[in-house]
């Protein structure tokens, strides 16, 4: 996925600063920290109370979106074997894979809940693989942190 996020759209924009400074996605610790990509403390067995709660909110944060792919792959199998060679097809697939969902699900009088198997690193803590973030994703990430601890 990283390599995906590399050549996307996507990291161009993020990084180019057109997003809001509160503005940010989440990524794993395969990601690097930038100002508007959050990434999770590196766990070096020191991590004080302030850091261990953002990481642990952020795995949830991320468990959730993660958890909504695994229904839609669930709900729409054929999305497991999609071969996209052409990225920009990717956010019309998910958008349109999401609006079938919530039209099944607004119109559905006999909505069953799907179990999923969680994946093995979704209730762990991440580790940041980042070491050269730059100063001001380091700060804000600390910033969102402090508020979180509140």
């Amino acid at each position: 996925m990283m390599q995906v996020y590399r050549r996307s759209k996507l990291q161009k924009f993020v990084n180019a600063g057109k997003l809001d400074r509160d503005v940010h996605i989440l990524g794993n610790s395969a990601y690097p920290l930038e100002e508007n990509l959050m990434v999770p403390y590196r766990d070096n067995r020191h991590l004080n109370e302030i850091q261990k709660k953002f990481n642990y909110i952020h795995s949830a944060s991320r468990c959730s979106v993660e958890r909504d792919f695994r229904l839609l792959k669930c709900k729409f199998r054929r999305l497991r074997y999609l071969d996209i060679c052409n990225l920009d097809n990717a956010p019309v697939i998910i958008i349109t894979s999401c609006t079938l969902h919530n039209y099944i699900l607004q119109n559905e009088t006999d909505v069953h809940d799907v179990d999923i198997e969680p994946d093995e690193d979704v209730l762990g803590i991440e580790h940041d693989a980042s070491s050269t973030a730059n100063k001001a994703a380091v700060q804000k990430r600390d910033a969102i942190a402090f508020q979180l601890h509140k």
